[in-house]
């Protein structure tokens, strides 16, 4: 909660503060509040207060991140953006994926005396809050409805972990058995903490390929690409929750 205010804070993770450029240089009235070491960018659209931070890349990094979040803004729901990369060949650059399962694979229950056959391939699931992605969908979809590109938003699920196999059997099971479209870094770590907290979340991520690039201008143009859809989306969606909290 936002000190003084009775409206619940939202909170907004990304990995990279180039994913919301457009958020914070558009939006009047930011505030940036380092704690910790970890930059804040904390806001409010009609009324309705947000806190958007970068995790740096990596499921320990979003982890930290989203925790620090919650103990230092209490928010009410969280949403996670950002760019990732696809494994099925329907999507495209610029495709929105709003998950609706979170698989996290890469947990060495090895380690602990299972062998692999004992070991689902995908071992832990979390599944992002419904109401707040259908709101999400809707409101991309009055976003590019009158756009002459043919973007698209995809609801599947994703694989995440810091070291996903590129085993080519492993992914077709998982793609045809789970639904998985797409793999990420951070997804897992942020849904673990928020489920761990029973706070809503939901995971609307944009692609950018199959693989990590370092092509310094693609990754440029992608970065832009996702700050100005973002820069929309959230606050379409900030509009909306706070119509809902002045009803």
């Amino acid at each position: 909660m936002v000190e003084g205010e009775d409206t619940a804070m939202i909170g907004i993770i990304s990995t990279f503060e180039q994913e919301f450029d457009a958020i914070t240089d558009r939006i009047p009235g930011i505030q940036h509040d380092m704690k910790g070491g970890q930059l804040f960018h904390v806001g409010q659209v009609e009324h309705q207060p947000f806190v958007i931070t970068a995790s740096g890349p990596g499921k320990v990094a979003a982890a930290a991140t989203t925790q620090q979040l919650i103990d230092e803004f209490e928010p009410d729901r969280i949403v996670h953006v950002g760019l990732i990369h696809k494994l099925v060949s329907f999507l495209n650059y610029y495709d929105l994926v709003l998950a609706n399962a979170i698989f996290q694979s890469d947990v060495m229950f090895e380690t602990f005396g299972r062998t692999k056959e004992e070991t689902e391939p995908a071992t832990r699931v979390y599944i992002p809050d419904v109401s707040l992605s259908r709101k999400i969908a809707e409101i991309y979809d009055s976003i590019v409805q009158n756009k002459t590109h043919d973007r698209k938003l995809v609801a599947g699920s994703l694989l995440c972990g810091d070291s996903i196999s590129e085993d080519p059997t492993k992914i077709r099971y998982l793609v045809r058995q789970h639904g998985v479209v797409a793999k990420d870094q951070e997804a897992g770590a942020v849904s673990q903490v928020c489920h761990k907290n029973n706070i809503p979340y939901a995971v609307a991520r944009m692609i950018m390929g199959r693989r990590v690039s370092t092509d310094e201008s693609l990754m440029y143009v992608c970065h832009k690409e996702a700050s100005e859809t973002y820069l929309k989306l959230i606050n379409e969606l900030l509009q909306e929750l706070a119509e809902i909290e002045n009803v």
